[in-house]
């Protein structure tokens, strides 16, 4: 029937993009490594003709507030807005993925990315000169952090008291 074939339709349709999202946080994760070293041209223009993809599957992780996704795309998708100066886009899509994330709070690993991101989030807001914006999504940051024992990430500006430590200099 063809309402059977619109039910199969959405499956199939859902299936593609949940794969296609799981390729893509593969692949941005993979990258991440590179932007920090001798690669990190290369990486930045991989990531650059990929943009929609990578629109395409965080907006996807964001439908679904997938924390592993967004955990896995978070990182290379920060550093590359920061090092393209693409404030904005960061901003935009952090606040979507962070007001997903924030339904499932209790749940920990939600938790810890929710900290990550607020974190990054901060650190965007302090590049746009929105430093009371920067201040409250670094202060949320940090108590999802301390919610979580204080395991912060091995990455730079992954404390969120870094972030307000600068904060308080200007």
């Amino acid at each position: 029937s063809a309402e059977g074939k619109l039910d199969q339709s959405a499956e199939v349709a859902y299936d593609a993009r949940a794969r296609h999202c799981a390729y893509f946080a593969h692949a941005m994760e993979s990258r991440l490594a590179s932007l920090h070293g001798p690669g990190q041209r290369e990486a930045l223009t991989e990531i650059a003709i990929d943009l929609g993809n990578l629109r395409a599957a965080w907006h996807w992780a964001i439908k679904q507030a997938d924390a592993d996704a967004l955990s896995r795309l978070a990182d290379t998708a920060y550093y590359f807005w920061q090092m393209q100066s693409r404030y904005r886009d960061g901003l935009e899509a952090l606040s979507a993925s962070i007001a997903a994330l924030e339904s499932q709070s209790g749940e920990a690993h939600a938790e810890q990315v929710l900290a990550r991101l607020l974190d990054y989030q901060g650190w965007l807001f302090l590049r746009v000169g929105q430093l009371e914006s920067a201040r409250q999504a670094l202060e949320a940051s940090r108590a999802c952090f301390r919610r979580n024992g204080d395991q912060f990430p091995a990455t730079f500006g992954g404390d969120p008291r870094t972030a307000l430590g600068v904060l308080a200099l200007i």
